[in-house]
C-alpha cells in the first residue's frame, strides 16, 4: 500500500489530504500562514505529521509553476511564493515522488483522470471563480506550453482595443465579481454570498437575471475562441458556482444564441459538448495526486 500527500494551496485555506491506494482517504484544512518563514514552517508540520507513511507528495498552487523544476515563477496573490523552489523550501530530498503544478491545470488533470474529460482527447476545463482559471487536454495531455503558461485564459482580452485586466476575460469571467453586483443590487451585506445571489436569479428578477445571462454570454464566448482555435470535444465547467444546474444551462444556451447570430460560424465549428466538471471543490487534490502519478511512472 502506498500513501502520498497531497496539498492544495488557495488565497484564504490550506487543504490537504492523504491517498491511499489512488482513494482519497483523509482531507482536513488549515487557515493559510502568509509569509514565506510562516508559511514553510506551516507545511513542515503537516509533512512531519505524516511522513511516516507517505511515498510522495503533490502540490496545486495558482500562479505560474514550472512543474519541472517544482519553481513557483509568479505566485498570482501569493506573492511570497514569487521565486520560491517548493522542494528546497521543504528540504525534500532528490529521490523522492515530488511535484508543484498549478491549480486550474491541476483541475484539468482530475477531469481527464476519472471525471467529464475522462477518454477525451481534446478538452477543457474552466473554473469559474475570482477570476478563470484554464486547464487543456490536447492529444490526451495536459498541455502546458513553452512557458508553462498553456490555458491562462483569464488574459484573454474581451477586446481588441488598448485596455487594462478590467477589459480581460479574468474580470468579465469573475464569478465572484457577478455574484458581488447581484447581493449589491439586493442590498444583501454580505456580498459574496452565492446562496443568496442564486436564489435571486433563478427566481429570475429582471435586473439580475440580466447579469447573469450578460456574465454567460462572455463565457460563451470565451469558449467559442478557445473553441476556434483548439477544436476541442468537451469543456467541462469548475468552479463554486457550477453546482447551480442553471449554470451550465445557460452557458449552452447563450453559446447557441451566439451561433444562430453568426451562420458561418455555426457551419464551419462542430458544436463541443459543455457541462458540468465532476470534481468540484476536490478537484485540485485529485489532481495533484495525478500528476505525481504520471511523473513517476
Amino acid at each position: 500500500m502506498k500513501n502520498y500527500l497531497i496539498f492544495n494551496v488557495g488565497g484564504t485555506n490550506l487543504k490537504f489530504a492523504l491517498f491511499r491506494d489512488s482513494k482519497l482517504s483523509e482531507k482536513k484544512k488549515l487557515p493559510i500562514s502568509y509569509g514565506t518563514k510562516k508559511f514553510q514552517t506551516q507545511l513542515k508540520q503537516v509533512i512531519d505529521s505524516y511522513r511516516a507513511k507517505i511515498n510522495g507528495i503533490a502540490f496545486s498552487i495558482p500562479g505560474k509553476i514550472n512543474s519541472r523544476t517544482n519553481i513557483i515563477d509568479f505566485g498570482g496573490n501569493l506573492s511570497f511564493l514569487d521565486g520560491v523552489d517548493m522542494k528546497r523550501l521543504l528540504g525534500i530530498p532528490d529521490d523522492f515522488p515530488f511535484i508543484v503544478e498549478n491549480d486550474a491545470k491541476c483541475a484539468a488533470l482530475a477531469e481527464h483522470y476519472q471525471g467529464a474529460l475522462q477518454n477525451v482527447n481534446n478538452g477543457a476545463v474552466l473554473v469559474l471563480g475570482t477570476s478563470v482559471g484554464g486547464g487543456l487536454i490536447v492529444n490526451g495531455k495536459l498541455l502546458q506550453g513553452q512557458h508553462f503558461q498553456a490555458g491562462e485564459v483569464s488574459f484573454m482580452t474581451t477586446t481588441g482595443n488598448p485596455c487594462g485586466m478590467d477589459q480581460a476575460y479574468g474580470s468579465a469571467g469573475s464569478a465572484v465579481q457577478m455574484i458581488i453586483r447581484v447581493n449589491q443590487i439586493l442590498g444583501n451585506g454580505k456580498s459574496t454570498d452565492g446562496e443568496k445571489a442564486f436564489k435571486a436569479i433563478n427566481a429570475h428578477n429582471g435586473g439580475l437575471w440580466e447579469i447573469f445571462q450578460k456574465y454567460y454570454r462572455q463565457i460563451a464566448s470565451m469558449i467559442m475562441n478557445i473553441h476556434a482555435l483548439l477544436d476541442m470535444e468537451i469543456f467541462a465547467i469548475g468552479g463554486g458556482i457550477s453546482v447551480q444546474p442553471i449554470v451550465v444551462k445557460e452557458i449552452n444556451y447563450q453559446y447557441d444564441e451566439i451561433l444562430n447570430r453568426m451562420p458561418i460560424t455555426k457551419r464551419t465549428l462542430s458544436r463541443p459538448i459543455i457541462t458540468q466538471a465532476r470534481f468540484n471543490n476536490d478537484a485540485n487534490l485529485y489532481g495533484a495526486f495525478n500528476a505525481l502519478l504520471k511523473q513517476n511512472k
